[in-house]
């Protein structure tokens, strides 16, 4: 059975956020590659970022992290959500003590 709601802790929904937010700004702000000068935008983290090449691979990372989450998100509410099923379908067959004396009861 599907989960209608899959709860993700709020720190990771800030954290998400924060990524998806970071790899917007990267590819607004990208430039092409100076090709005269192959090693310039590849410095430091920061300048890797500010080309087309870079914005592209932080923003494919962040995609992939975040269907990551929400994957093991969605998986871990599945589990919870069958653990849920099967207690209650034990709850269901378990007998309570006023049933237990209906069924040994015994007519003379």
């Amino acid at each position: 059975m599907d989960p209608r709601y899959v709860v993700i802790p709020r720190d990771t929904v800030d954290d998400i956020k924060t990524m998806i937010e970071r790899a917007i700004r990267y590819c607004d702000r990208a430039e092409p590659i100076d090709y005269s000068k192959p090693y310039s935008g590849l410095l430091n983290d920061d300048d890797a970022t500010t080309t087309y090449p870079g914005a592209t691979g932080y923003s494919s990372g962040t995609m992939k992290t975040v269907l990551h989450i929400l994957n093991m998100s969605t998986h871990l509410a599945d589990i919870e959500s069958s653990r849920m099923i099967d207690e209650t379908e034990e709850e269901q067959r378990q007998v309570s003590p006023d049933r237990v004396s209906d069924i040994f009861a015994v007519s003379v």
